[in-house]
């Protein structure tokens, strides 16, 4: 079976759509020894080819380069492949897709229905003409999440029966690591001496830095310690922030390994996720998390985390200052935490894709 796969998020600075991507097609390399893959993108990405049935066809585009537009412009080229199947992993698909070709779509979130505010009003534009098509115009669509998969049965419901949820994983290199290594690399590169509360993600309206900010002001109006706030994906806000806020902006996966490891714990207080990765990464660490209580949030942690309304910056703050005194109970939770991300791989999300992958192929076949 030839499948293509959209890998234009591969050509940019990878966020959270780019890092699922490439986890995927890092595990599909191990696994899949059948099926043939052809990655297309309208720049040139990083991506190992490790045998012939793995291609990359990189077809420049006039549209792309003007607008930017980190959407599949492709041409003629997937027709030209005779493709069985595509897979739009960023929720996209080329427009000109032949009938025979079987399309699955990965959605993340609904945000543009679901928080418009947290996304630019090109994009809710893009959402509302594109996006949609393609999700009526899909024959499987993967959700991330039963949250996600609930949310686009009431928003579509066409697409009932056709949705599967297949959950994101954590990367092997979010481990525990010895602490004093960890508080000596983050003194080193970042000049934290002292303990912090750790902040992580993509920044929009839709992470509420402002609970985040009213929260640790609060927080240290009651413990009058040198405790800081350090928040990543951030250089500069808006506003002026709050004292013993750190702002280190982008920071690769290496570094982040021990910011987690070091952190007294991760507060995560987003308004909307469609699945969010942060907690898990950080309990993999082992360090707790105080999250949010809305959205997808409460099914990915489980009672391994904190929950909390992300709107109540009072009672944010007595659950942070209750877990970072007690001991035992931070440690309880500690323990919780390495069990719930053991459930989140991307070995298991891999596999799965790629039985669906088949199936689609089978079903296809038996029907013609």
């Amino acid at each position: 079976m030839k499948i293509g796969v959209d890998c234009t998020v591969l050509s940019y600075p990878l966020g959270g759509v780019g890092h699922y991507l490439n986890n995927i097609l890092n595990k599909l390399v191990e696994i899949d020894a059948t099926n043939e893959y052809i990655l297309f993108s309208n720049l040139e990405f990083e991506f190992k080819l490790q045998s012939n049935k793995w291609k990359k066809l990189i077809k420049p585009s006039i549209v792309h380069s003007l607008l930017g537009i980190r959407k599949p412009l492709f041409g003629n080229s997937p027709e030209k492949e005779n493709l069985d199947l595509f897979w739009g992993a960023a929720s996209a698909f080329p427009f000109n897709l032949p009938a025979y070709t079987k399309k699955i779509l990965t959605i993340h979130d609904l945000c543009w229905i679901d928080f418009p505010d947290g996304i630019s009003f090109k994009s809710r534009i893009y959402h509302r003409l594109f996006l949609e098509k393609f999700i009526y115009d899909s024959d499987l669509i993967f959700a991330v999440s039963n949250f996600t998969k609930s949310r686009l049965n009431a928003s579509f419901p066409s697409v009932n029966g056709k949705v599967k949820v297949i959950y994101e994983g954590v990367a092997s290199y979010f481990r525990s690591i010895d602490k004093s290594e960890a508080l000596r690399h983050v003194s080193s590169k970042y000049g934290i001496n002292t303990q912090y509360l750790l902040n992580v993600g993509t920044i929009g309206p839709r992470k509420n830095l402002e609970n985040v900010f009213a929260s640790f002001e609060l927080i240290k109006q009651k413990n009058k310690s040198e405790l800081k706030l350090v928040i990543t994906g951030l250089k500069e806000y808006r506003t002026s922030v709050p004292k013993d806020v750190i702002l280190l902006g982008y920071v690769n996966n290496e570094d982040l390994v021990y910011l987690y490891n070091a952190a007294s714990l991760l507060i995560f207080l987003s308004w909307y996720e469609g699945f969010g990765l942060p907690p898990i990464e950080s309990m993999a660490c082992g360090t707790p998390c105080v999250v949010s209580n809305t959205s997808s949030i409460p099914e990915v942690v489980g009672d391994s985390a904190v929950q909390v309304p992300p709107d109540n910056p009072n009672m944010i703050a007595d659950a942070v200052l209750f877990y970072m005194t007690s001991a035992l109970q931070r440690d309880e939770l500690r323990q919780k935490g390495f069990s719930r991300s053991k459930l989140f791989t991307w070995d298991n999300a891999a596999m799965e894709i790629m039985k669906s992958f088949n199936q689609l192929k089978n079903e296809n076949t038996a029907s013609s």
